[in-house]
């Protein structure tokens, strides 16, 4: 489905996902489609009827624009975007949203002058998967009725978006295959996409400091560390005593801390971390947050994934950037008006 572009997405998109097209789209929408070519000055009319723009000559009402950037809205989780910033957002997402129409226009030309059709049988297998994720009939009309939806609506729905991916996939299949020279530059531009950071897992155990701590209190949590070092030495489970004795939130699953990279945990802490051998548990480390003992099961290397690693993933994006492109060209030669 559309990630969110009409009524039927806000039914499908939330429980069944993205189709190709929604995918691309959503990813190039802010950085690469180029503005609205024009822009009008008035306040847009209340009047859900009226007509706020033209898209190669056809007339969107405030209502399709409306809609079209409620869906951006929802892509950017706009519940976190204080209204103020919402209202300052709301030219450039009309622009957006525009582009978004002229692009969907483009795309079923395309797919007119290419003789692309979508078959029965591809729209009835999409409906049955929607329906089978309701209980009963009812159900799915009842949740087609709060969004002023029929079944048949949703199928009419179901074969415009069907016939946008086909487009975008008949226009994939006509690329060329990406050539050694192109996929070696790409993965040379990008090589930080293929470099796995160092980390450990680690697990601790936090004899931790409290406010009302004197001198003696805390020589008392040093030399009980020390002691709770001696038991691991001699054997004891490092995981039972971080449940038994770390004041740590991590003590619940036996003081696990999870992976960690460099620069996540504070400077003496990590430092050590990173030293250890895995199985080895360290001396007492000192930090603002109490006495720690440090136990790892595994350290990883910083690695480059090889060329030939990355290769399938080099072609699947360089083929993506040329579908972004031929949006961006698309939307270029709409004609889009503000009126």
């Amino acid at each position: 489905m559309f990630s969110g572009f009409d009524r039927t997405q806000k039914l499908t998109r939330s429980r069944w996902g993205h189709s190709l097209f929604s995918c691309l789209f959503a990813f190039s929408l802010a950085l690469v489609l180029p503005p609205a070519a024009t822009r009008g000055q008035e306040a847009p009319s209340a009047d859900p009827s009226a007509v706020v723009a033209k898209v190669n000559g056809d007339d969107v009402t405030r209502a399709a624009l409306d809609e079209e950037v409620g869906a951006l809205l929802g892509q950017m989780d706009s519940g976190q975007i204080p209204p103020e910033a919402l209202a300052q957002m709301k030219p450039r997402l009309e622009e957006q949203a525009l582009n978004q129409l002229a692009l969907k226009q483009q795309l079923d030309a395309y797919a007119k002058t290419n003789g692309i059709k979508i078959a029965e049988a591809s729209v009835e297998q999409q409906l049955g998967n929607i329906k089978s994720r309701f209980p009963t009939p009812e159900a799915l009309e009842q949740a087609l009725s709060a969004q002023d939806l029929t079944i048949e609506g949703l199928r009419k729905e179901m074969e415009k978006e069907l016939l946008l991916d086909s487009a975008v996939n008949h226009f994939i299949g006509g690329l060329p295959a990406p050539s050694a020279e192109e996929i070696e530059t790409y993965y040379k531009g990008h090589l930080e996409e293929f470099t796995a950071d160092e980390s450990v897992t680690a697990s601790h155990i936090l004899i931790g400091f409290d406010p009302a701590d004197t001198p003696e209190s805390k020589e008392k949590k040093l030399q009980k560390t020390k002691d709770l070092k001696e038991e691991i030495a001699g054997g004891a489970d490092f995981a039972a005593l971080a449940k038994e004795h770390s004041s740590c939130p991590s003590s619940a699953q036996g003081g696990s801390l999870g992976s960690f990279g460099r620069g996540q945990m504070v400077p003496s802490f990590e430092e050590t971390a990173f030293k250890l051998e895995p199985g080895e548990t360290s001396d007492v480390v000192e930090t603002q947050f109490g006495y720690h003992l440090i136990q790892i099961s595994e350290h990883q290397d910083g690695a480059v994934r090889t060329l030939g690693e990355a290769k399938p993933e080099i072609e699947g994006a360089i083929k993506q950037e040329a579908v972004q492109g031929w949006f961006q060209e698309m939307v270029a030669k709409a004609k889009i008006e503000r009126i």
